[in-house]
């Protein structure tokens, strides 16, 4: 590890605010040794492996401010070349995230130039200590010791800065567990101007294998059970931001069924990478159907499976009265409230 540039700003929020209305943006260089110094280069040393939603700056000519900015920060990593980049982070922040801590650390890497943006959490409570011609050393490590494990972060890597630097990859810690997204929409979006790396059908392609692959590698049949529920339901999410973790999460898969799904992944940062659910692209490969009868009965399994699982006989071709029948072990049985 070899960090060889620090800065933090105090980053108040501004969006929807006119750009001469906006509280002032004060920084600081961060010295290269004390504790402010120790624990930052922790998040610096982590970036790789715990950043592991994929995103790729989005461009129709081959150009993003937000990459641009970074870029320069990365080349002549100097305060005021880092200025630029809070003051972007000003202006993608509303009243909700509130006011934040932006510290960029820039360091090389075994022949690459490695930056790391995080935003950390700041407290109204203290910001008397805020000194009016930039900012206290003693005054960031109390707010970043209060906030230290909650913190959003991207990271770039790469060899040749002007040509690289198109992709990168976040994390955000301030997001509620209840939330399907894996990072905020204002931080990787209105702040960073991009997306996830993965495509909607790429990604909702290789759930779907996942499933698949899982539903028949388990013995289980509470497990298959679950997995096949889980596929009958996504669909719901088309168009929703999505990752194998999450949908675990959000669905409440039981620890082994999440253990199966996870395995199939073969790697974690397929099972965190963060995705748009395209419910088509996932029919493609895993589908279910169903068919509801006048009896009130709902027969489903998935749809190449379907004739293999039920046999259909009919019994009066006028009424188009049918009988339907199937054999096998009960691997489940829930009820519930109305139509299924």
């Amino acid at each position: 590890m070899a960090i060889t540039h620090m800065h933090s700003y105090l980053v108040h929020h501004g969006k929807n605010i006119p750009e001469k209305d906006r509280s002032v943006i004060r920084g600081t260089t961060v010295q290269l040794s004390g504790k402010l110094f120790e624990m930052l280069a922790i998040v610096y040393q982590k970036a790789m492996q715990e950043c592991t939603t994929a995103i790729s700056f989005t461009s129709s000519d081959q150009t993003n401010d937000a990459r641009e900015l970074i870029v320069t920060y990365a080349t002549h990593p100097h305060q005021h070349k880092g200025l630029k980049l809070a003051q972007r982070l000003q202006g993608a922040t509303d009243g909700t995230p509130g006011m934040g801590l932006l510290f960029l650390v820039r360091g090389e890497e075994g022949g690459k130039i490695r930056t790391v943006i995080s935003r950390f959490p700041a407290d109204v409570g203290i910001l008397a200590e805020e000194d009016e011609t930039g900012l206290n050393v003693e005054y960031l490590e109390k707010v970043f010791m209060k906030n230290s494990r909650k913190y959003k972060a991207a990271v770039y890597e790469d060899a040749a800065v002007d040509s690289g630097y198109w992709t990168g990859h976040v994390v955000d810690h301030q997001l509620n567990s209840d939330m399907i997204r894996s990072a905020s929409d204002y931080w990787v979006i209105d702040f960073l101007l991009s997306d996830c790396l993965t495509t909607p059908k790429v990604g909702s392609t290789r759930l779907a294998k996942m499933i698949k692959e899982a539903v028949k590698g388990t013995t289980s049949p509470a497990v298959k059970s679950e997995l096949g529920s889980l596929a009958r339901l996504l669909p719901n999410l088309s168009g929703k931001k999505v990752s194998p973790r999450s949908i675990a999460k959000k669905f409440a898969l039981s620890d082994e069924a999440t253990a199966v799904l996870k395995e199939r992944a073969k790697t974690d940062q397929l099972f965190n990478e963060e995705f748009l659910f395209d419910k088509a692209s996932f029919s493609e490969v895993l589908s279910f159907k169903s068919v509801e009868l006048t009896s009130g009965a709902i027969l489903s399994a998935p749809s190449a499976e379907f004739e293999n699982v039920f046999e259909e006989e009919v019994v009066d071709a006028k009424t188009g009265e049918v009988l339907f029948t199937t054999q096998g072990v009960i691997a489940d049985m829930r009820f519930k409230r109305g139509r299924p």
